[in-house]
């Protein structure tokens, strides 16, 4: 008789312990619910940024001198008039375009992305920078494209300036332009003739002059022989002789 309290005593128990578990229950479960489920901290961030080393300017960016330029002496006596913010921006333009007579063509693209930095919207600043990356084509393309979209703000001659190098920059059409030694020579008798254009629209322009002798030198290794060495030599001496500490005596 002894057994039967202990029977029911111990089914009262397990009675009493399975309403708890039915009250408590639902109560984890919905704890369970509303834990908010962890962030997957294997998953790569979304991209707000460029890639460390990479430009905020666009990829024709990502190389070249990332230090500032300063200004400096013996670059030679150069002025080329552009349409910037301030004198400190034409000193830089005009220091550039003594480095690039000077074939220091990694300054010359500092100094002249040091004149952007100070004039975003100065157009010739660009094409400068096109003019250092003359060897290299997919940059120096890069970079005439961004003084294309700034070039309404430039006054006529510097248009003329920019849209020279703009179509001497423009990317071969490989199945119309099979050999290229022979794109590459017209595409630089194209270019001496866009600028003799430009002098005949701006005669007084010497920076198109220095120019011009540059292209001209640069043009016989292109196939382009140089028709008459006399005719050079009077543009050059039409520069030196307004100024004669000009760069421009290494084309001689």
């Amino acid at each position: 008789m002894r057994k039967l309290p202990l029977l029911m005593n111990g089914f009262a128990r397990l009675l009493c312990f399975g309403l708890v578990l039915t009250c408590v229950s639902p109560a984890f479960a919905q704890e369970a619910e509303e834990k908010p489920v962890p962030e997957d901290v294997s998953a790569p961030p979304e991209e707000t940024t460029p890639a460390e080393g990479h430009s905020l300017h666009g990829e024709v960016f990502n190389e070249g001198a990332r230090q500032a330029a300063y200004l400096m002496q013996g670059t030679g006596n150069v002025h080329f008039e552009a349409t910037c913010a301030n004198e400190t921006v034409q000193q830089f333009i005009d220091q550039g375009i003594g480095q690039l007579h000077g074939f220091w063509y990694f300054e010359s693209e500092r100094t002249f992305r040091q004149a952007a930095a100070l004039d975003p919207e100065c157009a010739i600043a660009y094409w400068g920078m096109a003019l250092s990356n003359r060897g290299n084509e997919s940059r120096g393309r890069g970079f005439i494209e961004e003084a294309m979209k700034r070039r309404e703000k430039a006054t006529k001659r510097e248009q003329r300036h920019i849209e020279a190098w703009s179509a001497f920059f423009k990317e071969r059409d490989k199945e119309k332009q099979k050999d290229q030694r022979d794109w590459n020579k017209k595409r630089h008798e194209a270019l001496i003739k866009a600028y003799e254009k430009l002098l005949h629209e701006f005669p007084d322009d010497l920076e198109a002059k220095a120019l011009l002798c540059l292209i001209l030198y640069e043009s016989k290794s292109k196939d382009v022989p140089i028709s008459s060495y006399y005719a050079v030599d009077a543009l050059l001496n039409d520069v030196l002789d307004k100024n004669p500490l000009h760069p421009c005596h290494h084309f001689r």
